[in-house]
């Protein structure tokens, strides 16, 4: 058995010292059984195409799996040094298997997610391989007929593309799921910017800057992803800018933070009144999709002027506590319901537009920011850090911490939480000779057992 072995090996280098190499040949030979490979690929993928187009996507897996390894091959190949009859050919021909390779890739990523938006540029790369297939001298002269016919479909790709598109019923759907993320984020912006337009030393204000820009981004990039009816392209493109711009904003406000660099402010300033210019489509997307009109907050930049409140909520005279001698006033909420006893000298701020609360100013910095906001788990402070209270109304859970604002001043900060939908937020900076009054004002929001 060694014998015939030794004898069949002995006779194959004879007859390959006998035979001459045909270098144009074996380049043809080569190129043809890659194609023929390529070829099945192909096939394998335009018979499930539909099928995975309805939902059963990763059934491509196996198929580009394949086509992608003929591609590797086809690489190589091409790696070696063409016949001079083939040398400017063979540049086409590179080009040729680079469009097939893209094509691929986006049966690869469709395959791996089912998300049709990975077809956008379908109908570019067919007709990028149409066009190399019709220069390529080999595919002319010395490829098997038919080849050609199996890329030559962009009017199927095109159709493709089109189906790729969410129809209105559900890009309304995903308008209103990724409204409501967005919201989310919007609302810890402006929460975090009030924070630090006060001079608030809140630790936790970089991680939840940093948690805020991840959610816009998780957003932005999931309206990058989506294929909207053509109706709503515009409308969708100026969303998704709206949230680079409050991407942007949040950035410097963390820039701001970290460095104390006044230049983050004023760009993010510009950030926010430049994100004014997609609000209104915005709103208008939202609405359509909605069928109703939807309430939406917007961060706006601290340098504009206040816009005039709502006369919704009115300050009224009231009696002083008893554990006070100082005259106050009493501030009504209209959009949260909840209520604020501050002294009778101090200046009432304007309510914001979106009615969320106010800002009341005294003598030498006192002042108090009591406001409501929607609750939001990601997004709220984490209030473990603070000192829980019992307080007589067990649907409440509240918090308070003093924090030395500095030598002359004293900062305390409650947070209430209500039926898991609302926060409540008060902030009062007074002198620390001030701190029974500090008190007094946080009774009147709500009804502590008592402060350290």
């Amino acid at each position: 058995m060694r014998f015939v072995s030794t004898l069949i090996i002995c006779f194959a280098i004879l007859l390959s010292g006998c035979t001459k190499s045909n270098p144009e040949e074996d380049y043809i030979n080569t190129l043809n059984a890659l194609f023929d490979k390529s070829d099945q690929a192909i096939d394998d993928i335009n018979s499930i195409l539909d099928t995975a187009m309805e939902g059963e996507y990763w059934q491509l897996k196996e198929p580009a799996k394949k086509q992608t390894e003929v591609l590797d091959m086809f690489y190589k190949a091409l790696e070696i040094e063409p016949p001079a009859k083939f040398a400017e050919d063979h540049k086409t021909t590179n080009l040729l298997i680079n469009s097939i390779k893209e094509f691929n890739n986006i049966m690869v990523d469709f395959s791996q997610s089912g998300n049709k938006a990975a077809f956008e540029k379908l109908g570019v790369v067919t007709e990028n391989v149409d066009k190399y297939m019709k220069q390529s001298v080999f595919m002319k002269k010395y490829r098997v007929d038919g080849y050609e016919e199996k890329f030559d479909t962009r009017a199927a790709m095109k159709e493709i593309e089109e189906n790729s598109r969410m129809n209105e019923d559900e890009y309304a759907t995903f308008v209103l799921d990724n409204f409501k993320n967005y919201t989310i984020a919007i609302e810890g912006l402006i929460e975090i910017i009030k924070t630090v337009q006060m001079g608030i030393e809140d630790p936790l204000v970089i991680d939840t800057t940093k948690t805020i820009i991840s959610q816009l981004q998780a957003v932005r990039k999931t309206f990058g992803l989506a294929k909207p009816p053509k109706k709503y392209e515009s409308r969708h493109s100026d969303f998704a800018k709206l949230i680079d711009h409050y991407i942007l904003a949040a950035e410097e406000l963390e820039r701001g933070i970290l460095t104390g660099d006044v230049s983050a402010h004023e760009k993010m300033n510009k950030y926010l009144n430049d994100a004014n210019i997609y609000l209104e489509s915005m709103r208008k997307l939202v609405d359509e999709v909605s069928g109703t009109e939807l309430s939406i907050n917007t961060p706006n930049a601290t340098q504009a002027s206040k816009p005039t409140p709502k006369p919704i909520s009115t300050p009224e005279a009231t009696d002083a506590p008893a554990n006070s001698s100082i005259k106050m006033s009493t501030y009504s909420n209209g959009r949260f319901g909840f209520t604020i006893n501050y002294p009778e000298d101090w200046t009432l701020g304007e309510e914001p537009t979106n009615g969320d609360g106010i800002e009341i100013t005294g003598k030498d910095g006192a002042m108090i920011l009591a406001y409501g906001s929607i609750y939001m788990e990601e997004f709220s402070p984490d209030l473990t850090d603070y000192t829980k209270l019992d307080i007589n109304n067990d649907k409440f859970s509240a918090y308070h911490n003093s924090i030395p604002h500095n030598d002359a001043t004293l900062h305390h900060a409650v947070f209430i939480r209500s039926d898991n939908q609302v926060i409540y937020q008060l902030n009062i900076t007074v002198k620390k000779q001030d701190k029974e009054l500090a008190n007094t004002i946080i009774e009147s929001f709500d009804t502590f057992e008592g402060l350290e």
